[in-house]
């Protein structure tokens, strides 16, 4: 009698399990000056990623953080000429950027960092510029001053630079979203920072 009803109790604890709904993974972390959050469903392996995650943002970051003065993007800035990027997240997201400045007819363009450093909205301390300043500033900016592919990135001028302030956080979640969905993944919440994918 014992062993039948102790059959029935495992067959039954074994049915609820089976039927649960699963449990979602999170992962959260700081990344780009703010913080990201991924919700995902993993079933059977229920992997955490998140050193996967925190490895790809550093090298995104290594890339188009601007703060950072050994960045890819930094070392752009300083050259004379250009540079040959370490990896292929500039040039990837020159190009997504390009595919904004033509769709805007430039009201987008990424080369404004020296008017943003002017106006104090960069890692330099706020000021007023004058109008002649602004001027001046204005013959450096240009997206088609700039030349790039995979292994180069050139650029007209000396004082050309680039911020990609207003897509750098988006292009983020868009890389977290593509390796999750490498790995498998089909059911999940991307956010960084006020970007989000689902």
């Amino acid at each position: 009698m014992f062993r039948i009803l102790g059959f029935f109790i495992l067959t039954f604890v074994a049915h609820a399990r089976a039927s649960a709904q699963p449990e979602p993974l999170v992962i959260e972390g700081q990344t780009m000056g703010t913080t990201y959050r991924i919700v995902y469903f993993d079933e059977p392996q229920r992997r955490n990623l998140k050193s996967s995650i925190d490895s790809l943002l550093s090298q995104v970051n290594r890339s188009i953080n601007t703060y950072d003065p050994t960045s890819d993007i930094s070392q752009f800035n300083l050259s004379e000429r250009g540079i040959c990027p370490t990896s292929n997240h500039l040039p990837d997201i020159l190009g997504r950027a390009k595919k904004i400045y033509r769709a805007s007819d430039g009201t987008f363009d990424p080369t404004v960092m020296p008017l943003v450093n002017a106006w104090g909205f960069g890692p330099h301390e706020p000021t007023t510029p004058t109008v002649e300043t602004v001027d001046s500033l204005k013959r450096l900016v240009g997206f088609d001053k700039l030349r790039f592919s995979k292994k180069t990135i050139r650029k007209k001028n000396a004082g050309l630079q680039l911020d990609m302030g207003g897509i750098g956080q988006g292009y983020g979640a868009d890389m977290m979203f593509l390796f999750l969905k490498s790995k498998g993944i089909q059911h999940m919440l991307v956010q960084l920072g006020s970007e989000g994918i689902a």
